[in-house]
């Protein structure tokens, strides 16, 4: 959406054939508040504020860390079961924290549930969109499942972003060997 495209948007929100709509949805947000009892519900109201489910409980950056670092210590040793019950908390309570949902998703593609690791590695990538290692996972997901072209372009934007000097060397290397590894095999199966 462009600066000018947002522009006609609000104005068409606070058009007056609107603005019933608007006014009627406001007022069902703040009856509902009243009548649930969320006007005085600490987590909604921090919610609402934009604070993080982190911020809401008082946890400071140290202590996400502290979680961080042991959810990465039980993952790095295969205790897959108990790392994705940590990297799934922390997404949920601290979910602008891109790592955290690219741990989520390595756990998860460790126990073979590529679908879900789809999505935690997408959500890694919408946060952090230049490190090439999410789009690499995802590639690898992707191919888990399948979608040989999905996961082609997956790897060709990996490059991309190492070829820009993001990641590091073995980003690129990784991913021109499963391009170079899709381009081999999709020439064997047109062989054929």
């Amino acid at each position: 959406m462009t600066q000018r495209t947002a522009e006609t948007y609000v104005a068409e929100l606070l058009a007056p054939e609107n603005r019933e709509v608007v006014e009627a949805i406001i007022a069902a947000t703040e009856r509902f508040e009243v009548e649930s009892g969320m006007a005085e519900n600490p987590v909604y109201q921090g919610l609402k504020e934009g604070r993080t489910l982190a911020q809401i409980r008082g946890m400071s950056r140290e202590d996400l860390e502290v979680l961080y670092g042991y959810g990465y210590t039980l993952l790095t040793q295969k205790f897959l079961d108990k790392a994705l019950v940590i990297f799934s908390h922390l997404a949920l309570i601290d979910p602008l924290e891109a790592r955290n949902h690219y741990c989520l998703g390595a756990c998860l593609q460790q126990q073979g549930n590529m679908r879900t690791a789809r999505d935690a590695f997408a959500t890694f990538i919408a946060l952090d969109a230049t490190n090439p290692e999410g789009l690499m996972r995802l590639g690898e997901c992707l191919l888990a499942e399948g979608d040989r072209e999905a996961a082609g372009d997956a790897f060709r934007l990996a490059l991309g972003e190492a070829e820009k000097g993001h990641g590091t060397a073995k980003s690129r290397d990784a991913a021109e060997a499963r391009i170079a590894m899709l381009d081999l095999t999709t020439g064997d199966q047109n062989a054929d």
